[in-house]
């Protein structure tokens, strides 16, 4: 679904990713692992078209789309739901929601993103009324993810999902993720840095690190890689 051979991109001339390759299949959940600086969240923002690329290619669905702009990606499909959350404290959940589904023409498509988004996130359905700024930490994350969702997206970037959260919500959060994944047939690339939860759920991983893929494999035998011990196990 999604191919990226030697990417480089960053921010007014200075290189940041440096021949990046990665491929997402279609269904499945990949992961990108990386530290704070790694470079992760260039990436997204390369993919997603809000950081130009210097060269390499990114093909979505068998087509390229490294010059495209960022609305036409999300016409086609590829949603980035950005580390951070970004929601808009002062509207009411449904109407976050709602913001997501701007490129769906029809009421009755919106109706039906609705209903996936309340069957994955019921809490949401809960305090659909409710401002997004009273929400508790995973509340506004599952409402942001949600927003996601209500793209209708075929690939869905998610950018350190479990951050600022307790232990409990995140393993909670992975296992929300997994449902969007199987329930919902959504491919997902997913950015983090809690690397032993990431390798539960996902089915290959890819390891950046100063803007370089260092390591990849099947989630499985990368458990047991010794860069992935070393810096983020602490083995």
């Amino acid at each position: 679904m999604l191919e990226i051979n030697n990417l480089c991109s960053g921010y007014r001339g200075v290189q940041v990713l440096n021949e990046v390759s990665l491929n997402v299949p279609k269904g499945e959940i990949i992961t990108l692992i990386g530290a704070n600086g790694a470079g992760k969240t260039t990436m997204m923002r390369t993919l997603s078209g809000t950081v130009e690329t210097m060269s390499g290619t990114i093909l979505f669905q068998g087509k390229p789309i490294e010059f495209r702009p960022t609305h036409y990606r999300v016409e086609k499909g590829l949603i980035h739901c950005p580390e951070g959350r970004e929601l808009f404290p002062n509207m009411t959940v449904e109407e976050n929601l709602l913001l997501g589904a701007y490129t769906i023409k029809t009421k009755d498509k919106i109706r039906e993103n609705f209903e996936k988004v309340y069957n994955v996130f019921p809490r949401l359905y809960e305090r659909k009324s409710q401002r997004a700024g009273t929400l508790s930490g995973g509340e506004q994350q599952m409402c942001a993810i949600g927003r996601g969702v209500m793209a209708d997206p075929k690939l869905l970037i998610l950018d350190e999902p479990s951050l600022g959260l307790s232990p409990k919500l995140t393993e909670e959060m992975f296992v929300l993720i997994m449902q969007i994944n199987q329930t919902l047939k959504t491919t997902i690339l997913l950015v983090e840095q809690k690397v032993a939860d990431t390798l539960e759920i996902a089915t290959y991983g890819y390891v950046l690190q100063t803007g370089r893929i260092v390591a990849e494999g099947p989630a499985a035998e990368l458990k047991n890689n010794s860069i992935i011990h070393k810096a983020y196990l602490g083995i």
